[in-house]
């Protein structure tokens, strides 16, 4: 058992046992809705290097380490993968005649 000091006042924890998973209970998610698209702020970003109005540090920094995942391209948002990696190989492939939609070669 803790000792603690006189005075001292704690709450109590409160467990409660529910029947729903707990993503059910989350109302805060849908309460959000400004009227733009959920990828608005990663677009201003990585467009305009932009962080939204009000962002915390730590708002910044998640938004930074999520914009690194997308790119621009022909005016599209497009989430990175293996395949823009693969950028000298496909400049390869196209100075040999083959031809890639402009969204794999802009880049």
């Amino acid at each position: 058992m803790i000792e603690l000091p006189i005075g001292v006042r704690l709450r109590a924890i409160v467990i409660e046992q529910r029947d729903l998973p707990a993503y059910e209970y989350v109302n805060a998610i849908d309460d959000v809705d400004d009227g733009l698209p959920w990828y608005h702020d990663i677009w201003n970003f990585v467009e305009r290097g932009e962080f939204p109005a009000g962002a915390t540090r730590k708002d910044r920094v998640a938004l930074q380490q999520l914009a690194a995942q997308y790119i621009i391209c022909g005016g599209k948002l497009y989430r990175r993968s293996h395949f823009w990696n693969e950028m000298p190989l496909l400049v390869l492939l196209e100075n040999m005649g083959i031809e890639f939609p402009t969204c794999f070669t802009c880049c």
